[in-house]
């Protein structure tokens, strides 16, 4: 392989790289989204008549 085509391999390598990162992030913007709206309508539930082991 010539230098030119090594380097572009690199930057495309390095290009899908920082696409997947931005996507991740994105995504997991969205996810956090989601909990907080899930968050604020659990407090308006009424209370269980059940309780939970959260330590288990």
């Amino acid at each position: 392989m010539d230098i030119a085509a090594l380097s572009m391999d690199m930057h495309s390598s390095a290009l899908m790289q920082n696409v997947e990162l931005s996507v991740m992030r994105k995504t997991m913007d969205a996810e956090e989204m989601v909990a907080d709206m899930f968050r604020e309508m659990l407090p308006s539930a009424p209370p269980s008549p059940y309780t939970f082991d959260v330590r288990a």
